[in-house]
């Protein structure tokens, strides 16, 4: 549960008041550093770097308008999501970044928080009292981009992250509510139990990442139409540029993969991906 000091500095921010003195210019916040390490006070520090976000943000605005469309990898760690996101970044035009260590279910948090006070408030989406729900979301969809860091906005077409902390169908369907026209890359294993021994993959925790990859699939069967499959046993050539097509660029192709899949297990090889061809977005 977040504490009084954050609901205040989301209401207050809702009422045009400049919480703290940050940076006048939004790109000079520390998003690197907004990224979660699970404390109280980080979220709180969070919220408040939110709140300004949220008073510069216009009231009218559309979470799938934005200056660049978002791209995601999900899974359920050591499943090749890596490899992933390395392929994907290669395209041009795609910035695609490690992950974001829960960024966006802290976010979750503080959304969630919000909607169940909204109720107890009078004149809750009214524009002098609390936040309306999707002010709230365009604010913290900047805020993501903000974690990002910097790139080549002016050649940059796409952004996003891979993540592997995204457990359950509420985390996915938040993602949805946050980012409405984003696409993502579900990577998964067909034998997970060959992770044990991979990372911090135990006998002990191998029914967590089963019950995540599950629920990943799962969830992937059900919105097929904005999220792609990606096995770690069907990693190839075919496959990656399988996944070119459903993401709607043409006229290219990858020739080279980014990690060698050999008995469940791939090798480090960033340098090797490569693609022929002239990419053309559809």
């Amino acid at each position: 549960m977040l504490t009084s000091v954050v609901w205040s500095a989301l209401y207050i921010a809702s009422c045009g008041v400049r919480l703290a003195q940050l940076p006048s210019d939004p790109s000079d916040l520390d998003g690197l550093n907004l990224v979660s390490v699970n404390t109280s006070a980080s979220v709180e520090r969070l919220t408040e770097q939110l709140a300004e976000l949220i008073r510069k943000t216009p009231v009218v605005c559309d979470a799938c308008e934005g200056e660049f469309k978002w791209q995601f990898i999900v899974g359920p760690g050591r499943s090749g999501t890596t490899t992933a996101m390395m392929m994907i970044d290669e395209i041009p035009g795609y910035y695609v970044t490690g992950e974001n260590k829960g960024l966006v279910n802290d976010l979750q948090e503080i959304f969630e928080n919000t909607q169940s006070r909204l109720p107890s408030l009078t004149g809750a989406l009214r524009r002098d009292g609390a936040i309306s729900e999707q002010h709230l979301l365009c604010a913290m969809q900047d805020l993501v981009r903000l974690s990002l860091g910097s790139f080549d906005e002016e050649h940059t077409t796409t952004i996003g992250f891979k993540e592997i902390r995204f457990e359950t169908t509420e985390s996915m369907v938040f993602m949805q509510k946050l980012f409405p026209c984003a696409k993502y890359i579900v990577v998964t294993r067909r034998n997970p139990q060959l992770a044990v021994g991979s990372g911090w993959i135990t006998e002990e925790n191998i029914f967590q990442m089963i019950n995540v990859s599950e629920t990943l699939e799962a969830w992937q069967g059900q919105n097929a139409d904005i999220a792609f499959p990606l096995q770690l046993e069907d990693f190839s050539l075919k496959r990656f540029n399988d996944m070119l097509t459903w993401l709607g660029v043409t006229g290219c192709e990858y020739t080279h993969i980014a990690h060698s899949n050999k008995h469940g297990n791939y090798s480090d090889g960033r340098s090797q991906v490569r693609m022929n061809g002239t990419c053309v977005f559809s």
